[in-house]
């Protein structure tokens, strides 16, 4: 018997192929695949995982919402389903576009002067400025000190002038901007998108911001705010510069070739079993 047991029983690795982990699956950061509770690339969390804090009274809220230095409170910035078709089937029936946002803030202001000044047209950055003036000045703020208006215009100081532009104009712009993100922990324009509708943003032949407030879009996927003075084509040439004769073109960077701006992915809007509770605050408002 012993001699008809086989000397080497341990199996045979001699021919096994060498690149073996080489042809393994991926399983790096950029190539797995997504989950429900994603982070986006910038560290945010998507707002759809923090949609269903957001939705409890705001003294049930835990800290969820990843920040720069710790945890915060998520915010609302959604409506739910009810509210949404009643809106939009007023302005169906109506013709009447009713901005949603807390009446008397500064993000309402700007949107319902473009209500005002007429809903899909353009309007010139003097005309919303004068609209947003009459609209904030009827209002009084929350300690009763001055008009809405006097206390949007003061100049930004201490902490908030680092980050904020420091003079009226440029918050009349900055919080149109702001009216037009989907994305991150902090979607302002979420409840217009629910309405079919998003802020427009163009430069006029003098440079000036021109702004509309656009209802026309078919569905959600449509809605995609337009913002055409950002600078497109990288940095601009310098006055009175002549190329050169004969010159020869630059060659391209190593690894340039192919690279650009990624387009914004949104986040899908919340479904309709989803919807079914927290009408949402507007504007994003902590109530």
């Amino acid at each position: 018997m012993a001699k008809n047991t086989p000397k080497n029983t341990a199996p045979n690795t001699k021919n096994a192929p060498k690149n073996a982990p080489k042809n393994a699956p991926k399983t790096d950061a950029k190539n797995a695949p997504k989950t429900d509770a994603t982070e986006s690339t910038r560290g945010q969390m998507l707002y759809m995982d923090l949609r269903a804090e957001a939705e409890k009274p705001q003294a049930d809220r835990e800290a969820i919402m990843k920040t720069r230095t710790g945890t915060a409170v998520p915010r609302r910035y959604h409506m739910k389903k009810s509210k949404q078709e009643s809106m939009r089937a007023a302005f169906k029936n109506t013709g009447v576009f009713v901005f949603p946002g807390r009446e008397g803030g500064k993000y309402h202001a700007g949107g319902q002067a473009l209500v005002d000044l007429g809903i899909n047209k353009w309007h010139t950055f003097d005309a919303v400025k004068a609209q947003m003036q009459v609209i904030l000045s009827a209002k009084m703020t929350a300690d009763g000190a001055s008009d809405a208006w006097t206390a949007f215009a003061k100049p930004a100081v201490g902490k908030k002038a680092d980050v904020a532009s420091k003079d009226v104009n440029g918050k009349i712009v900055q919080n149109f901007k702001v009216l037009q993100r989907l994305t991150g922990n902090h979607p302002y324009g979420w409840k217009l998108r629910q309405l079919l509708a998003c802020i427009d943003i163009k430069n006029d032949s003098d440079g000036m911001p021109m702004f509309r407030l656009n209802t026309k879009h078919a569905k959600v996927e449509d809605v995609q705010p337009l913002d055409e003075t950002k600078r497109k084509g990288g940095v601009k040439p310098k006055k009175n510069a002549t190329p050169k004769k004969n010159a020869t073109p630059k060659a391209k960077a190593k690894g340039s070739k192919g690279k650009g701006k990624k387009p914004t992915v949104v986040e899908p809007l919340p479904t309709a079993e989803a919807e079914t509770a927290g009408s949402g605050s507007p504007s994003g408002t902590k109530g």
